[in-house]
């Protein structure tokens, strides 16, 4: 998508959210903040402590690239498993895979790897008490 054509679905996708209350941020794009869009950041500590408190440490800061201004975090997400197919995501490059990997995925398993894959509770690293294996199902 071309500069021009990102900077005009950004201006769009803040008007909408402006009313309906909501903020507009970008993460390491300066060329598209302006016009009802600020300066962002993935994780943002101080979004954090400004709901927590003082309940989370303060982390070191940890940019991924140029312009970021994120604090070290651990990703635990995963490329192109989301369905929503939605046009400005950078998480998504392919909404087959992204179907393929939710076809594959088994709730009831205590991995997010898909598939058959077992969980062994005695084996070395992997054991963890059956009390944190039950999968917890979203309505």
């Amino acid at each position: 998508m071309e500069l021009e054509e990102k900077q005009r679905l950004v201006r769009e996708m803040a008007r909408i959210a402006e009313g309906c209350g909501i903020s507009l941020y970008s993460c390491c794009q300066p060329e598209l903040v302006g016009e009802g869009v600020k300066r962002g950041s993935c994780v943002d500590y101080s979004h954090m402590a400004s709901i927590f408190g003082e309940l989370i440490p303060a982390p070191r800061k940890s940019p991924t690239r140029a312009g970021c201004c994120c604090y070290e975090s651990i990703d635990i997400g995963m490329y192109d498993t989301c369905l929503h197919d939605c046009v400005y995501c950078y998480a998504n490059q392919d909404h087959r895979g992204a179907l393929k990997r939710y076809r594959a995925h088994r709730p009831e398993s205590p991995s997010l790897l898909p598939g058959e894959y077992k969980f062994n509770e005695n084996r070395g690293s992997n054991r963890i008490p059956s009390r944190y294996c039950q999968p917890k199902l979203i309505p």
